[in-house]
């Protein structure tokens, strides 16, 4: 990585999940014009400084939008990891507005989990991460393959949706009445929601979210071939390559690949667009520590006297953060290529938007 900016930065634990209530993606979407900001561009120039480093951001400031690349631009495909989850999550309360499904319903209603302790959890307590389901999974062999093959840049197993539901069926999903973080229940959410329609998750989420927001460079791929021919290239922590990250049975927690203007689009539509009002976005149970709420895989954390809703997110060559300010109608969008949180970085490019309105980049 580059040189660190020595910027004085909250420390907040911020990550995902919000509930969107009876919302449909109909009417017009609003486009403002965007401007390549030349002090945001040096800031991800100062952060981002590796040879191999290629990152963008964007500031949302009411009707402004400030942009920035290094050695991308607006066609440049990222892996967005966790920020799927958001997708997810707003999904859920689409699927109860249409009668599809109901929130306490258990999702072996919906998946082939057998007897299986997981199998009666309800779809909220999947979007609370309250479902007593482990990050990944419980198995300590496997979880510590799972570690080396991340930490060596190579792809999760690519698990089918048939191999997850067995992976899950092993847990003892014992709630314990609060939020422990679970992809692999939110994983478990997504496939739940797309059985209930009738399809599977990459054309579930294109159909309600992809399409319809204008998140035209985004996509789920499930198989390497898949791929955006736009797609950065990731790095480790270390500077080494990184395999995408593919495969149908992670795909609603962690699959997303996206453009900045994909996620930027997807910020403006919670913002002040059709998903404004989502039930994703409000608080539906505590999060896993005093500072945060949690909605449908939506964090909603306290930072000053702000509250900023989204989400960090990492993957084996990835990283990337999707933070708003709904009161102030801000938002940030930071994509990167390498295996390093951007999160505190997100924050202090927000921490940039002044009271006045338009964001100013600040000294280095």
């Amino acid at each position: 990585m580059g040189v660190r900016l020595a910027v004085r930065l909250r420390r907040t634990a911020l990550a995902a999940v919000l509930a969107m209530g009876a919302v449909a993606l109909t009417g017009c979407i609003e486009f403002y014009e965007d401007e390549l900001d030349p002090g945001l561009i040096r800031r991800l120039e100062e952060h981002f400084g590796g040879d191999h480093d290629r990152a963008a951001a964007a500031i949302v400031d009411g009707d402004g939008l400030h942009t920035g690349y290094v050695a991308a631009d607006e066609e440049t495909v990222f892996e967005v990891g966790s920020i799927t989850k958001l997708l997810t999550g707003l999904l859920l309360p689409i699927a109860v507005d249409r009668g599809e499904v109901a929130l306490d319903d258990p999702v072996g209603r919906y998946l082939p989990l057998g007897d299986a302790p997981v199998a009666g959890r309800t779809l909220e307590e999947l979007a609370t991460h309250r479902a007593g389901l482990p990050p990944i999974t419980s198995d300590e062999d496997l979880l510590i393959a799972i570690s080396e093959t991340v930490a060596t840049g190579r792809s999760l197993p690519p698990l089918t949706v048939d191999e997850l539901l067995a992976l899950a069926a092993r847990e003892s999903a014992e709630p314990t009445g609060r939020a422990v973080y679970s992809s692999l229940g939110a994983a478990l959410l997504g496939h739940g929601l797309a059985a209930a329609a009738g399809t599977d998750y990459p054309t579930l989420v294109r159909d309600r979210l992809l399409g319809p927001l204008g998140m035209d460079g985004a996509d789920v791929p499930v198989d390497p071939a898949d791929v955006s021919p736009a797609y950065a290239g990731g790095y480790t922590a270390r500077g080494d390559p990184a395999q995408a990250w593919t495969g149908a049975g992670w795909g609603p927690t962690f699959g997303l690949h996206a453009t900045l203007p994909d996620l930027i689009a997807l910020a403006r539509a919670v913002l002040d667009g059709p998903l404004a009002g989502s039930a994703a976005l409000e608080p539906a149970a505590d999060g896993p520590n005093s500072q945060q709420r949690m909605g449908y895989l939506w964090f909603l954390a306290r930072d000053g006297d702000r509250t900023l809703t989204g989400t960090r997110a990492i993957t084996s060559g990835f990283a990337a953060a999707l933070f708003v300010d709904r009161a102030a109608g801000q938002a940030v969008v930071v994509l990167s290529n390498e295996a390093e949180h951007v999160d505190r970085f997100a924050v202090s490019l927000l921490d940039g938007v002044s009271g006045a309105g338009g964001w100013r980049a600040g000294d280095p």
